[in-house]
C-alpha cells in the first residue's frame, strides 16, 4: 500500500512541476495601452517578429559585457494610431517611470528581450528590458534620469 501512494505522490508532483514548467516558459506579454484606453497585448513572439536590434554593451546592473537583441521602442511605440506627448512603463513590481517624446527621440531605446542569446527570465531582468548602448556613448551613463527611464521586468507601457 505504501508503494502505490508514494507512487501516486510522485506522478502528482511530477504532474505539477511540468504544468509550472510549461507556465514559467509560457509567453509573456507586453500590454500597450493608447491615451484613450485602447488596449494591445504583444507576446514575446510577435515582439521576435519586428526587426531585431543587436548591441553589445556593460550596463550599470549588470558584471561585464553582454550582448542584448530587442526591437528598437520606437517600433513598439509607432502601433500607437494617435500621436502621443510620451509614455509611461510599468514594471512588474509597480515601479514606472515616464519617458517623454522629446527623450524617446533623443536616446536609442531598446526593448531587450534577450541577452547573450538567451530569453531573459524574470530573475535576469526579463521579461523585456528597457536599455541602450552605453558603451557607443559613454556619456549615456552620467544621466540619471535616461538611468531611471531603463525599466526592466516591463509589462506595460501606457501612451500620454
Amino acid at each position: 500500500m505504501k508503494s502505490i501512494t508514494s507512487s501516486s505522490f510522485q506522478l502528482t508532483l511530477a504532474l505539477i512541476l511540468m504544468v509550472v514548467s510549461t507556465l514559467a516558459h509560457s509567453s509573456h506579454m507586453l500590454n500597450l495601452e493608447s491615451p484613450t484606453g485602447q488596449q494591445i497585448n504583444l507576446s514575446r513572439e510577435e515582439l521576435e517578429t519586428l526587426p531585431q536590434t543587436t548591441f553589445t554593451t556593460s550596463t550599470p546592473w549588470t558584471k561585464g559585457v553582454h550582448t542584448y537583441q530587442g526591437p528598437k521602442l520606437s517600433l513598439i511605440t509607432d502601433k500607437f494610431s494617435s500621436s502621443i506627448n510620451g509614455i509611461r512603463i510599468y514594471a512588474l513590481n509597480g515601479y514606472s517611470y515616464d519617458i517623454n517624446t522629446q527623450d524617446l527621440q533623443k536616446y536609442p531605446f531598446v526593448l531587450a528581450l534577450r541577452q547573450d542569446e538567451k530569453v531573459l527570465s524574470l530573475r535576469n531582468k526579463g521579461p523585456f528590458w528597457l536599455l541602450v548602448p552605453f558603451d557607443q556613448n559613454p556619456k549615456l551613463l552620467s544621466h540619471d534620469k535616461l538611468q531611471n527611464q531603463l525599466v526592466w521586468q516591463i509589462e506595460k507601457i501606457k501612451a500620454f
